[in-house]
């Protein structure tokens, strides 16, 4: 039986880089497609009775219940703006692990500070990077971008020379609370096809800006990349 650690048996938990709420989530997303396109394998050979590895009978029993994970997810996308996440042991692991499914690079060291050992054991560790709050920046409405602004940035990338940094470091001006990096813009890139997809979904009293933005969404997933938005 696996022993729980308590919050309070932690060391301080900082995060190199800024990672983001939606990179860890599409990280969730990928690792369990994976997952499940594993596990379906294994059960397909239970049912035909085929030989299995030891390594498989032992990954669906533990690694392939990604449990923890599911309850870190919940919990992140629980918390309130401005409130951080109280980690337990099973919440840093699990970060790791759904960060080994990301595409960007992300580097996740565990530091203990000299003003950290002589604190009492008692209070749950924090995760300061994945605060929602903002520092030094006034509240704003969300740091999730909206489908419509998506698509915008995606129309203007193709449309400007297909720089990932220069047109992070345009729309950050025009939408700071979404805090758009080239790591992001990649992201979206990756999933281009889906989001022109969602964006030709019907909608009631479309303005000329949609219009626009709905027209080169078709052309782009009738004619490709290389079309001319």
């Amino acid at each position: 039986m696996t022993r729980q650690s308590s919050p309070s048996q932690l060391k301080p938990v900082e995060l190199l880089d800024q990672i983001e709420l939606d990179l860890i989530e599409n990280s969730y997303n990928q690792m369990q497609k994976e997952m499940l396109q594993k596990k379906e394998k294994i059960l397909d050979k239970i049912k035909k009775n085929l030989p299995r590895t030891d390594e498989e009978e032992e990954w669906l029993d533990n690694e392939g219940n990604p449990i923890d994970e599911k309850l870190f997810i919940d919990a992140l996308l629980g918390m309130k703006d401005n409130d951080p996440i109280q980690a337990t042991e099973s919440h840093i692991k699990a970060l790791h692990k759904i960060m080994k499914y990301s595409d960007n690079i992300v580097q996740l060291t565990i530091k203990t500070s000299a003003k950290s050992k002589n604190k009492k054991n008692t209070a749950a560790t924090e995760l300061p990077a994945l605060k929602k709050k903002k520092p030094n920046k006034p509240e704003t409405n969300t740091r999730i971008a909206t489908l419509c602004q998506k698509v915008e940035v995606l129309n203007w990338h193709h449309a400007n020379g297909k720089n990932q940094t220069k047109t992070a470091t345009h729309f950050d001006k025009l939408y700071p609370e979404l805090k758009l990096t080239q790591p992001r813009i990649s992201a979206w890139l990756k999933d281009e096809i889906s989001i022109r997809q969602n964006e030709l979904k019907p909608r009631p009293q479309l303005n000329e800006s949609t219009k626009l933005n709905l027209k080169r969404s078709t052309n782009y997933l009738k004619n490709g990349p290389g079309t001319q938005l």
